[in-house]
């Protein structure tokens, strides 16, 4: 959730420079190695970083990895086939367009993510209801997150429909 926003921080003063296209791509750095820093800060806050980079006994490490290969693979083939409508494009459009056709399309992403950082909480707690078999409090719950979800999301487009602009 922090990219995006890092990445319009950075990007907006560049628009205004003389090299809007190799601007584009320094922000889309620097927002990238702002964000793994911020990362690596909270994950420090809770986890010891020299712990964490302890090499994981054989055994624990062989079944860790093939418990997570299949949603690796899964990973690799979201991102590539997210990112292949810019490849794609690329071979049609100029640079600048493809830059803020890249803005909007992660513009657009930070409105799925406020459904996904809800998915963690919500999901445990309507799985114990369904268990449960109280249908009434699933339909209570999930009504209540899907409101705070549509409200993020109908605050995010009116902020940037008041506050951006046509390119």
């Amino acid at each position: 959730l922090l990219h995006p926003f890092l990445l319009l921080i950075f990007s907006v003063p560049i628009l205004w420079t003389s090299i809007p296209v190799q601007g584009l791509s320094i922000a889309y750095s620097a927002a990238t190695l702002v964000a793994f820093f911020c990362a690596l800060f909270c994950f420090s806050k809770h986890f010891s970083l020299p712990r964490a980079l302890r090499t994981v006994p054989g055994h624990h490490f062989r079944d860790l990895f093939h418990f997570s290969l299949p949603l690796g693979i899964l990973d690799v083939i979201q991102y590539t086939g997210s990112r292949l409508d810019v490849l794609i494009l690329a071979s049609f459009v100029s640079g600048q367009s493809l830059g803020i056709y890249f803005l909007a399309v992660e513009f657009a992403n930070v409105i799925r993510k406020f459904r996904q950082i809800c998915d963690p909480m919500l999901i445990p707690i309507l799985s114990g209801l369904q268990h449960a078999n109280q249908p009434a409090r699933v339909q209570d719950n999930l009504t209540r997150a899907m409101r705070w979800i549509l409200i993020l999301g109908v605050a995010y487009v009116g902020i940037i429909a008041l506050f951006g602009s046509t390119i």
